[in-house]
């Protein structure tokens, strides 16, 4: 089954960051989780649904940071 650009466009946020669309597909490609993820002022809170990838991902935070261009921001990681 082939996947239209109607269908993707129509799943795309237009008024969400890039930084937040990155972080999803980071967790999401690693653990094929869907994360929450909320912008604040310092910066972003990524609340995932167990402990044990929460800690996982606490491991991999400077790897998440360089690679979702996270360098000025402050991330937070929740169980949730």
């Amino acid at each position: 089954m082939t996947i239209s650009i109607a269908d993707i466009l129509a799943r795309r946020n237009a008024h969400e960051p890039p930084e937040m669309a990155a972080l999803k597909g980071y967790v999401y490609d690693r653990y094929k989780i869907i994360p929450k993820v909320q912008q604040q002022a310092h910066g972003f809170v990524l609340s995932v649904p167990s402990a044990a990838l929460a800690g996982t991902l606490r491991l991999e935070s400077l790897q998440i940071i360089a690679g979702c261009g996270l360098e000025k921001q402050r991330l937070i990681i929740r169980i949730g």
